[in-house]
């Protein structure tokens, strides 16, 4: 800071370098202006004096410094400013000096040169660009090159005598214990006190650059270099007007749609390529290009290159066929690890080295390639196959349009001297195109007819950059694809070759998120077969409950069509990112219970299950961390549900259950199949609590106390399956209904059916119960009328039936996989499955024989056609000893088994399963 007062007196002090009447009084002025302010007694702060600076200069700088003190004298000493730092001064001064002895400074030659208008640098330049010349150019220039003696040491008058010099500086001066002052040492210029020296002290070598003999020196270094930086620039004219024409020889070879046919030396060998130019930019003198090896266009490649002249060291293939001739080349160059090749194929690729193009005299392209060289010719056809520029990205546009669709084959090849691997059908669907961002989504099925095999893929088009010229097409999936001139979509992935056609389009493709969040609307139900491996299929339904924060949360039921006790929740949300939304885009998990319960899952999920929306809209594929299968078709019927939102379904079941309501129904004891008749009574509810008590009942045993169960609502997700939970009352009396008979039930869960109709009850114990408002008729296939005479012997002749054709199904689906696995069919596994199959064909037969109607009818009509499939894997056999095709064979068995075999045994379980059930909700 500037002079200003200290911190703890807060005054000002007006510094002057000698205290006389004048600075008195402005000293007393500013002391009395601050006491006046402030109200308290100041001190001013002492500064040095100028006389005091100028002794401290003269002794300790000048004395330093031997050229100073001997050839200046200082004239003026001035003190410009004072500034107080923490208790020291900082001093800032100005000297003046007067020059007793002329001083000169050593400068360098460029220097030299810069005073006399000449940069120095140009003649560096040619010197470097003189390097880049032909070898006899080069010669030539060498030889003029200038060679002027230049003196080691160059001067320069730096002062002359009795010239004056002013200079500043600062210092930071201390006062002492004795009241004097200390100074720290100053900065002088180094033009007075560093490396001058006077005429006397230079040797006997210097020259003086402001003398005569100097001036003629620089100027003669000027001329010299100024000629020869102007020869080496007429030379590259020269050079340039000679080689013109080869460099517009090579840029028309190169434009945009040429194409080429030769041979290349490449690293995997000599192979036939076709090279396509489809960029060039004319003012950097920079081109790109497709090069294909012809027999595999998966070997493709886009390399960049620039038009340039050859050095003579790095062109000796091409001078011994040229006469020594410096010539235009375009230098061709590409990654060998270019990113859109998967590791799994690079080591295939020999396509990779540079490539240097000259212009031959029969208007050929000669390619040196690997040091030899091979001549193209261009191709006739050029200008109607090449796509390039615009015409590349109509067509892709056109390609990837939403709802085209492309089929062909998958090929696995590990290297090139190994033949391929097996193949197999694959489908690309492409769903959507984003034109704002160039992104891409679609769809591949790699099995035909399996709706599960299924892969979304989410990319980009690459409509700009070198790459589109290779694989234009990316997924994330490491999946890219590139379009053909002759319209073959063609692409690799982390492990195969893709070879697709186009087929008919779909129809207009969906909105994808829209598509999802539909099928899991709340209330929305599904209803199919869920598939398992090794165990028999079964109808279920799944009904969507929740859906919330646009489907984060999802919340659904799963249940066994034939058993309405067995029901599993279902809790998930949405997979919208691009990848997973093209195809299993709702992904759903089994709810942990908070207690155990006897209910079994429907479908034995293990942990997850993802489920795909078919892109009409109607039916739901399924997969499951178990590997079981689901396939679901949306319930069209005017289904009447509650509401089945947390909140609105556990109003439903207060509204069921509110205090004093009475519900009739039937219990089966899991000791036996015995029908009992019970009544359910709400006893009380209190729905702040949401607890409730109830009590169980039954005529059939009016002199038994009811049996008293008390409990709560789980408002969690378990509120759509069995959310009551219920134990058995410690005031309940020590032999309530039902414990004279074995069944002493401590506990009860219960569950309103998704219409809010039905009640149903289970127990630890595996006891059930169905209960029904007395105005609500019990639907038939959970409670009815019991079985009429013919579906009693239905039933017990599909009893021992269905076991039988459900072995048949397992060892037909084993059966299907051994013959599509393998050609030997003569294994071990085949050959159990058919002693499987005769066995039970020898019951089913026995049984049919023993009851007439329909039913034996249709027993013996599934008989005949497994007796066909079983000649069929006979004949399979013979042929196979003879060396004869067993294709059709194989085709007929699965069209057997997928028409009369798997279906029919389905049909009947169904029907036994409903049978069934009636006897155990009516007992018979």
């Amino acid at each position: 800071m500037k002079t200003k007062p200290s911190s703890d007196l807060q005054f000002g002090l007006l510094c002057l370098p000698e205290h006389g009447p004048i600075s008195v009084l402005v000293l007393a002025l500013s002391w009395l202006l601050v006491v006046g302010c402030s109200g308290g007694r100041v001190q001013s702060p002492k500064v040095p004096s100028e006389r005091q600076l100028a002794t401290f200069l003269d002794k300790s700088v000048r004395a330093a410094s031997h050229t100073a003190h001997a050839n200046s004298v200082i004239v003026t000493t001035k003190i410009t400013s004072y500034t107080q730092l923490r208790g020291k001064v900082l001093v800032e001064f100005e000297v003046e000096e007067q020059i007793l002895n002329a001083l000169y400074r050593q400068i360098s030659l460029d220097e030299a040169l810069r005073d006399k208008g000449w940069d120095p640098a140009a003649y560096e330049r040619a010197r470097e660009r003189v390097d880049e010349l032909p070898a006899h150019e080069r010669t030539k220039l060498v030889e003029i090159q200038p060679t002027v003696k230049v003196p080691p040491r160059l001067y320069k008058t730096l002062f002359s005598k009795d010239e004056h010099y002013t200079w500043t500086g600062t210092c930071l001066a201390t006062q002492t214990d004795d009241g004097g002052w200390s100074f720290s040492s100053p900065n002088p210029p180094h033009e007075l006190y560093g490396s001058v020296m006077t005429r006397q002290k230079l040797p006997e070598s210097a020259l003086l650059v402001d003398s005569e003999q100097g001036q003629r020196l620089i100027v003669s270094i000027v001329d010299h270099q100024r000629e020869y930086a102007d020869s080496v620039e007429s030379t590259y004219r020269r050079i340039e007007n000679v080689l013109v024409s080869e460099k517009e020889s090579l840029m028309s070879a190169t434009s945009p749609g040429r194409v080429w046919l030769g041979d290349l030396h490449s690293s995997a060998g000599l192979v036939k390529v076709r090279v396509t130019f489809v960029e060039q930019d004319p003012e950097n003198r920079t081109v790109l290009a497709l090069v294909e090896d012809k027999e595999d266009p998966f070997q493709r490649f886009v390399y960049e290159g620039a038009l340039k002249t050859v050095r003579n060291e790095r062109s000796a293939s091409q001078n011994r066929a040229n006469g020594n001739r410096e010539r235009w080349v375009i230098a061709l160059a590409t990654s060998s690890s270019q990113s859109y090749y998967s590791h799994h194929l690079r080591r295939l690729i020999g396509l990779h080295q540079p490539i240097e193009l000259y212009a031959a005299e029969d208007g050929r392209l000669q390619a040196v390639a690997n040091s030899d060289s091979a001549m193209w010719s261009p191709e006739s056809t050029s200008a109607s196959v090449a796509l390039f520029g615009d015409r590349l990205a109509a067509s892709l546009l056109k390609a990837v349009v939403p709802g085209s669709q492309w089929s062909g084959t998958r090929t696995v090849q590990s290297s090139r001297s190994e033949p391929s691997g097996p193949s197999t059908r694959v489908t690309y669907v492409f769903l959507e195109h984003n034109a704002s961002d160039n992104s891409l989504q679609a769809l591949s099925r790699t099995t035909p007819g399996d709706e599960w095999s299924v892969s979304g893929h989410e990319g980009h088009l690459i409509q700009n950059g070198k790459e589109r010229y290779a694989w234009p097409i990316a997924f994330t999936s490491e999946a890219k694809f590139a379009l053909l001139p002759d319209g073959t979509l063609i692409g690799v992935d982390d492990k195969a070759r893709i070879r697709l056609e186009r087929e008919e389009p779909l129809s207009p493709v969906p909105n994808l998120v829209q598509l999802a969040r539909s099928a899991v609307a709340s209330a929305t139900a599904w209803e199919g077969m869920l598939i398992r491996e090794n165990s028999g299929d079964e109808k279920v339904v799944l009904t969507f409950a929740e859906v919330r924060d646009e489907g984060v949360y999802v919340r659904a039921m799963l249940e066994r069509v034939s058993d309405p006790f067995s029901v599993e929740t279902l809790i998930g949300g949405l997979r919208l990112d691009n990848q997973n939304r093209n195809a299993y885009s709702i992904s759903l998990r089994s709810a942990p219970a908070s207690r155990p319960r006897s209910t079994r899952s429907p479908s034995q999920l293990a942990q997850s299950v993802q489920f795909r929306v078919a892109l009409d809209g109607r039916t739901l594929y399924g997969r499951t961390s178990s590997q079981a299968r689901l396939m679901l078709t949306k319930r069209e019927s005017p289904t009447t549900y509650a509401d089945l939102t947390a909140s609105g379904f556990a109003e439903v079941i207060r509204a069921r259950l509110a205090t004093g309501a009475a519900y009739k129904g039937v219990m089966l004891p899991s000791s036996s199949r015995a029908r009992v008749p019970v009544t359910l009574t709400v006893v009380q509810q209190n729905k702040d609590a949401l607890t409730l008590a109830v009590q169980i009942s039954s005529p059939k045993y009016p002199d038994e106390a009811p049996l008293r169960l008390d409990g709560t609502l789980r408002q969690d997700d378990h509120i759509n399956a069995f959310a009551v939970q219920l134990r058995r009352s410690s005031t309940n009396p020590v032999r309530p209904f039902g414990s004279t008979k074995g069944n002493v039930i401590d506990d009860l869960q219960l569950r309103i059916s998704p219409c809010g109709t039905l009640i149903y009850g289970t127990t630890q114990r595996a006891d059930r119960f169905v209960f029904v408002g007395n105005r609500t008729p019990f639907p038939e296939t959970i409670i009815g009328e019991r079985l009429t005479d013919a579906e009693r012997d239905a039933h017990a002749l599909l009893k021992q039936a269905v076991p039988e054709m459900e072995k048949i199904a397992a060892a037909t689906r084993a059966l299907e996989q051994t013959i599509g696995r393998s050609r030997s069919h003569n294994t071990g596994r085949l050959c159990q499955d058919v002693r499987d199959i005769e066995i039970s064909i020898r019951k089913l037969r026995s049984l049919s024989k023993k009851s007439d109607g329909e039913l034996s009818a249709k027993i013996q009509k599934f008989c005949v056609s497994v007796n066909k499939m079983l000649n069929l894997i006979d004949d399979i056999s013979r042929k196979m000893k003879a060396g004869q095709s067993v294709s059709e064979n194989i085709a007929e068995i699965r069209k057997i088994a997928g028409e009369h075999i798997l279906p029919v045994y389905a049909r009947h379980k169904e029907q036994f399963e409903l049978l069934d059930n009636r006897i155990l909700t009516v007992g018979g």
